[in-house]
C-alpha cells in the first residue's frame, strides 16, 4: 500500500495521511508513505499519478 501526500495540502493534513498509513501497517498492510513534495491537492495528484500508472504498467496483472 502506497500512501501519497503533499506537504502543503489543505484537504487532508499530512498528520492524517501518516496516521492512516500507520493504521494500515498495524493491520498487516505493507506501508510505504511517499512524500511528493510541496504540493497541495492538485499538485500532489499530478506528482503521484505517473508513479501509480508506472506501477500498473510494470505489474504482472493478467
Amino acid at each position: 500500500m502506497e500512501v501519497f501526500h503533499g506537504r502543503v495540502g489543505t484537504d487532508v493534513d499530512i498528520d492524517h495521511a501518516t496516521y492512516r498509513a500507520d493504521r494500515l501497517a498495524r493491520n498487516g498492510a505493507a506501508r510505504r508513505p511517499t512524500d511528493v513534495g510541496d504540493h497541495g491537492r492538485n499538485g500532489s495528484m499530478r506528482q503521484a499519478l505517473p508513479r501509480i500508472i508506472g506501477f500498473f504498467d510494470g505489474s504482472s496483472l493478467p
